[in-house]
Parts: structure tokens; C-alpha cells; sequence
């Protein structure tokens, strides 16, 4: 396991604890995507269903222009990001999230100094790794807690 899969499971374990007591009622379903990065689906049913409050969760390394001293790319600094999909209201540009639930997420997201990628999936359709592309993205988020870090 590579360190940056390391560190984004344990990022993870951090985000699940304290999604866990923000929203106790909410359901976890822990999955991984191709590269094998840490992914959470947070829904308010056992199974995430198109018209609920789901919101689908990836912690991956994020891109770094360093390389450590024999010109290989660093690993011991890994710099991470959040990327979340949510389900799109009927209104453009609105998702289905309640701003009350938005808000826990947002505290236990942003408690981690990783930067954020927002992004909404059609209107009618569970979030799924294939929503966080370009066209779907809604908004970047720096890392407000530790802004020198990076993460």
C-alpha cells in the first residue's frame, strides 16, 4: 500500500468517526474506487436512493510539483483532497442536502485541512464515482483550517 493510500485511509477513519456523532441516524457504506482511494457513501436509507440525502465521499492524494532528493515523486508530503458528489434538486445548481446536513459534512470535511472538490450528479440519480468530472464540478474549497499546510 502506498503512502498516500495510507494516508487517505486514515483520513477516512478520521471523517467516518466524526460523521458518525454529527449524524447518527445517517448510514455509511465504505467502497474504493479504481486506484484503490477511500470512498464513503453517507445516505439516510441502508441502500443510497435517487431522491434522498445521499452524498458519495473520495479522499484522494492530490498532485504535487515536488519531488523528494533522487528526483522521484514525493511521497512522504502528500497533499490531499475531498471530493464529494451530491444529488441535484430539481433546481439547477441546488442539491437535495438539507443545508443542516451540508453543514455537519462541511465541519467534518473542513476539521481535516485537506481542499475540497464540490460536485452534483443529475437530478434522479445516486451519486457515483462517474459524477465527479469537469462539467460536474461546482465549486473548489481551500483549506481554510490549516491554509499554510496543504495538507
Amino acid at each position: 500500500m502506498s503512502a498516500q493510500i495510507a494516508k487517505a485511509n486514515t483520513l477516512m477513519l478520521k471523517l467516518k468517526e466524526s460523521l458518525k456523532m454529527k449524524l447518527p441516524a445517517s448510514f455509511q457504506t465504505d467502497g474504493r474506487d479504481a486506484d484503490g482511494n477511500p470512498t464513503l457513501m453517507l445516505s439516510q436509507s441502508s441502500s443510497a436512493v435517487a431522491g434522498q440525502q445521499n452524498i458519495l465521499i473520495r479522499i484522494k492524494a492530490d498532485s504535487t510539483a515536488f519531488v523528494d532528493s533522487i528526483g522521484q515523486a514525493q511521497s512522504v508530503f502528500s497533499p490531499h483532497i475531498i471530493q464529494s458528489a451530491e444529488e441535484e434538486s430539481t433546481i439547477t445548481g441546488v442539491s437535495l442536502l438539507t443545508l443542516a446536513v451540508r453543514s455537519k459534512i462541511d465541519f467534518c470535511i473542513n476539521r481535516l485541512g485537506c481542499k475540497e472538490e464540490k460536485y452534483l450528479s443529475a437530478n434522479t440519480s445516486v451519486p457515483a464515482l462517474t459524477d465527479m468530472v469537469p462539467a460536474n464540478l461546482q465549486a473548489k474549497v481551500a483549506d481554510d483550517y490549516f491554509p499554510l499546510s496543504a495538507q
